[in-house]
């Protein structure tokens, strides 16, 4: 068989290059970065999302239930008020991303590796190559403006501030719905490292520091480092598959949720998509309308989201009126009821996919 290519070295680059190596296929894998883990996310980092393991487990084959965490508490601080989601409904895990043995890119990488996957690192996609990249060729660099601009994506910019630090703690998350920034904070901890990250459509100084570190009371102080990037969440219509003559994955496709803007599941199951498309890309198709069957909804909420947001004292002052656990008490209801209208692209309960049982096109 050919050669395929496949040009980012992130989740849903290296799960699409294993899948298509599994099949028989010879796949190389160019990425910008000087190594696995080293991309353009903030590294190492720690993330939360809601993923079924096992469903997903089975549509990959690949088994990752020791690589993620399941989150023990999770509070959201809007100014004094604390909101606790009912994390039994949510299936929320923390995983490492980043150079370090114990994380999901090292844990792809050595599977890649095992399966035949050859790489290029410090290799980025430059526009003179465009026309001459083989058509299929699978695009993988979802978080790198440059790339964006280069295939003329629509996409929304985002800074941030990021730091990590060494923890005993496992399984803890905290998201703070705070002043000066559109997004919000939040910590996660998981193998022994806490990290934090401050992020917004607009930049994150020191001020927006302090105000992170004064309603979470977080202990440290300073040692924050910036990062910045590409989301593709400039409209509702944005998720695709195939555009131009190539294949897209993961967060450049759009496989990611529009409201808390969470994109492992998207990035994981995306890949095998996009590998899928190669030689059946009607069914690829299917699946990946039914991993993003949510976006557009989430986008839409997030625009009203957006109107509470803008005055974090009203969005208190709602809270403290209403109550924090007549709140609670009514996600509860809900989340038992309903599943969220905007759905993380992916298995969980709170996936677009479904959750439990053998997932559509597992093994």
């Amino acid at each position: 068989m050919k050669e395929l290519l496949v040009v980012g070295a992130g989740l849903s680059g290296m799960v699409a290059a294993l899948e298509l190596a599994r099949k028989g296929h010879r796949v190389r894998v160019r990425d910008g970065a000087e190594g696995p883990g080293l991309g353009a996310a903030p590294y190492p980092s720690v993330h939360t999302t809601s993923i079924d393991l096992e469903a997903t487990s089975l549509y990959l084959d690949l088994d990752l239930s020791d690589l993620f965490t399941p989150v023990r508490i999770c509070p959201f601080l809007l100014g004094s008020q604390v909101l606790h989601p009912p994390l039994h409904l949510l299936d929320l895990h923390s995983v490492e991303r980043g150079p370090r043995p114990g994380s999901l890119d090292l844990f792809l990488y050595r599977a890649c590796l095992e399966a035949g996957v050859s790489f290029e690192f410090e290799s980025p996609l430059v526009e003179e190559e465009l026309v001459s990249l083989p058509s299929g060729t699978i695009l993988a660099c979802g978080l790198n403006p440059r790339v964006y601009r280069l295939l003329s994506l629509p996409f929304v910019s985002w800074h941030g501030l990021y730091r990590t630090s060494r923890t005993d703690e496992e399984g803890i998350s905290r998201v703070w719905v705070g002043r000066g920034v559109s997004e919000y904070g939040y910590l996660s901890t998981c193998r022994d490292l806490a990290f934090e990250l401050i992020f917004s459509q607009q930049p994150v100084g020191e001020m927006e520091a302090t105000w992170y570190e004064e309603e979470t009371g977080s202990p440290l102080r300073g040692g924050w480092r910036s990062a910045s990037g590409a989301v593709p969440l400039a409209s509702p219509h944005q998720p695709r598959l195939f555009h131009r003559r190539f294949i897209l994955a993961g967060t450049l496709s759009g496989a990611m949720d529009p409201f808390f803007w969470f994109g492992i599941c998207g990035a994981l199951v995306g890949g095998k998509i996009a590998a899928l498309a190669i030689h059946d890309p009607e069914r690829a198709e299917r699946e990946f309308a039914a991993m993003t069957r949510g976006f557009a909804t989430g986008w839409w909420a997030k625009r009203f989201w957006y109107l509470l947001r803008r005055d974090p004292c009203r969005l208190q002052r709602i809270v403290e009126r209403l109550g924090p656990r007549r709140i609670e008490g009514f996600f509860d209801l809900f989340y038992r009821r309903y599943r969220f209208p905007f759905r993380i692209p992916g298995f969980g309960r709170l996936g677009n996919m479904g959750t439990r049982g053998r997932p559509p096109g597992g093994r």
